[in-house]
Formats: structure tokens, C-alpha cells, sequence
């Protein structure tokens, strides 16, 4: 898991220590990319530099990044990152039957489209509502598809990103500083 760290830090690192902030999963292309648009004047700059490098990749970069995500209540290798997502909706604590059924619905997903069945977990709260997400998006076409992969690759590393800079998310980082000052 990343510490957090603020926009002014980051701004300072070398492009080898920037790449260690990578909000997405896998390639380091669109941090790269984000990398090269500093300076950043705050933190929607720097998000807005990352969601335009994910954003602007080529469809064989994006592909290439939507394959290191993980298949949803298969895997059981995560980075921390992945594992606090999937913690979300306790995808660690499957039964045997939900495990099946994540099971079936990742092979037939990867057998259509070739990527894992990516979805922001931390906008849902029922592990059926993710069985039926998949099953739902089945029915997409393989363009169709890639844009909702690449949405769902942009909410989560929105997600990582408010996790990592401070001040991201000014109500959220209000609520932490209050609740420090309690302690």
C-alpha cells in the first residue's frame, strides 16, 4: 500500500521514484506519461495528469494494462493495492460456490474479450451485484467492452489516487485530520 504523500513531494522525485507511485496496476506507461506533464499545480493536477495519460494510451497500451488486473475471487497472488479492493466486498472470504461462480465467469469473460473482468469494487457493496455486473457485461461487444474496462481501470486508480496524495480528497482528508486531533 502506498503512504500518502503530497503533491509536493512528488513533484521532487526522480521519474524512477515517480514510477513507484503507480495508481494503476501492472505498467508504469501511464504514470510515465503523467510523469512528463509536471509541474502540477495541486492535486486535481496531478489526477487530471493521470486519468489523461490512461486516457490517451493506445488501445494496445490500455489492453496491455487491463491484463494485470487480477480475475475477481480467483486470484489469490494481489499486490496490497488489489487486495484492499477486493477487501471492499470480502472476495478473500468466498464459499465454495461463489468461488464457482467468480471462477466460471472469469474464464468465459477472458475467453470473450481476452482481459480480466475489471470492475471498481469500492462502488459496490454485494458480491452478487458483481457476479451479475459480469455476467450483464457479457453482452457487450468487444469495443463497447473495452471502454467499460477502461472506465472501471480509471474509478479504481481515482480511488488509489485519493489513498496515496493528500488532500485529494479534501472532505475525506478533513474527517482524517479531525479524527487525528481526537486521538
Amino acid at each position: 500500500m502506498f503512504a500518502t504523500v503530497a503533491v509536493v513531494g512528488l513533484q521532487t522525485l526522480a521519474k524512477v521514484d515517480f514510477n513507484d507511485y503507480n495508481i494503476f496496476q501492472g505498467p508504469t506507461w501511464p504514470v510515465e506519461k503523467a510523469f512528463g506533464q509536471r509541474p502540477f499545480a495541486d492535486a486535481p493536477d496531478l489526477r487530471a495528469a493521470f486519468q489523461e495519460a490512461l486516457l490517451g494510451g493506445t488501445a494496445e497500451e490500455q489492453r496491455e494494462l487491463m491484463t494485470a488486473y487480477p480475475n475477481l475471487g480467483v486470484d489469490r497472488e494481489l499486490t496490497a493495492e488489489s487486495a484492499t479492493d477486493q477487501s471492499w466486498v470480502g472476495l478473500a472470504y468466498l464459499g465454495e460456490e461463489e468461488e464457482q461462480e467468480f471462477a466460471e465467469l472469469s474464464k468465459i469473460y477472458h475467453e470473450k474479450f481476452g482481459i480480466p473482468f475489471i470492475v471498481c469494487l469500492r462502488d459496490l457493496e454485494k458480491r452478487d451485484q458483481i457476479l451479475r455486473l459480469g455476467w450483464r457485461r457479457l453482452e457487450n461487444s468487444f469495443g463497447q467492452e473495452h471502454v467499460a474496462a477502461l472506465n472501471e481501470v480509471s474509478r479504481i486508480a481515482g480511488y488509489r489516487f485519493e489513498d496515496l496524495v493528500a488532500g485529494a480528497n479534501p472532505i475525506s482528508s478533513a474527517r482524517t485530520q479531525r479524527f487525528e486531533q481526537l486521538r
